[in-house]
């Protein structure tokens, strides 16, 4: 069969431009693809931010007792646990559900190893919220030895958290001529 002319020269100008069809096609599935993994290592950039910023409300928990972080803190921790919610089916089809549970498992006990954390800070405040006024009281009383003595296992509490300085923080104030409540 002998094609015309006029189908020779259609089929010479469609040819090149079914062939750059094809290759935008399959280019775009490319791109398609590449945009899906960066989108997710955008989310797995954001959850690796988010921790160095939990880890930084920890710092600021345990080193200054800032109400400020201990409000911030849970607020953040659900930014990580979006995130990964985000991602299951990709850590699902890369990983795998086993490590999937645990990485969810981890984050709920860093949850509550952090809500531990917080209350033994606010019960470290009280505790030194307390003895304070205890050593003051004492400061003006004219047992110097008393007084320097009482401040002293305050201080050991405060830096070292001795907790037997409390205990002889009560002892002391109660041997003393002045009753300080608790």
């Amino acid at each position: 069969m002998r094609l015309h002319l006029w189908h020779r020269i259609m089929l010479l100008l469609i040819t090149p431009v079914l062939a750059a069809s094809v290759i935008v096609f399959f280019e775009f599935q490319n791109l398609s693809t590449i945009y899906n993994k960066i989108s997710v290592i955008e989310i797995i950039d954001d959850i690796n931010l988010t921790i160095l910023e939990l880890r930084r409300y920890e710092k600021n928990i345990l080193l200054f007792n800032e109400e400020q972080n201990i409000r911030l803190f849970p607020r953040t921790l659900c930014s990580p646990q979006k995130g990964i919610k985000r991602m299951e089916s990709e850590i699902m089809s890369d990983i795998s559900k086993l490590q999937y549970r645990t990485l969810q498992e981890n984050i709920d006990h860093y949850d509550k190893h952090v809500a531990t954390l917080i209350a033994c800070v606010k019960e470290d405040q009280r505790i030194i919220e307390a003895i304070r006024p205890l050593g003051r009281a004492i400061e003006d009383a004219a047992d110097i030895k008393l007084a320097l003595d009482l401040r002293r296992y305050e201080k050991n509490y405060i830096i070292y958290k001795e907790a037997a300085a409390v205990h002889n923080v009560y002892s002391l104030s109660r041997r003393s001529s002045h009753r300080i409540p608790r």
